[in-house]
């Protein structure tokens, strides 16, 4: 599974039902009669919302962040080898088309990223 393929939203809901699930809990222990336990009751359900859009967010920044680092890391390796005296001009021809793909691929899932954002 490439890195931007973060479909699962079952982490991040796994994470907002626990904080709604602790603000419920706390609620409980200080008292629901109480105007904090009240609070805490009424406020779970946005917490759990919040909470789970917010890990979410950074699930799939994350994995934005580690497919550039990725493709930062092929683009110079490919560089590094271009750079190298010891290949042949046929072999750094095959490179440069290396070096092509590299880029095509990265720039293709970027619009492919864009496009899942704007379209759906």
């Amino acid at each position: 599974m490439r890195p931007t393929q973060v479909r699962s939203r079952v982490p991040a809901g796994v994470s907002g039902t626990s904080a709604g699930t602790a603000l419920v809990g706390g609620s409980l222990a200080v008292g629901p009669e109480s105007t904090l336990g009240t609070v805490m009751l009424l406020v779970s359900p946005l917490a759990s919302v919040a909470v789970g859009s917010l890990f979410f967010y950074l699930q799939a920044e994350l994995a934005r962040y580690l497919e550039a680092r990725m493709v930062a890391k092929a683009r110079t390796t490919v560089e590094n080898a271009l750079d190298n005296p010891r290949y042949t001009e046929t072999e750094r021809e095959h490179l440069r088309g290396v070096l092509l793909s590299v880029d095509t691929l990265a720039i293709a899932r970027r619009l492919e990223w864009i496009r899942d954002r704007v379209v759906s």
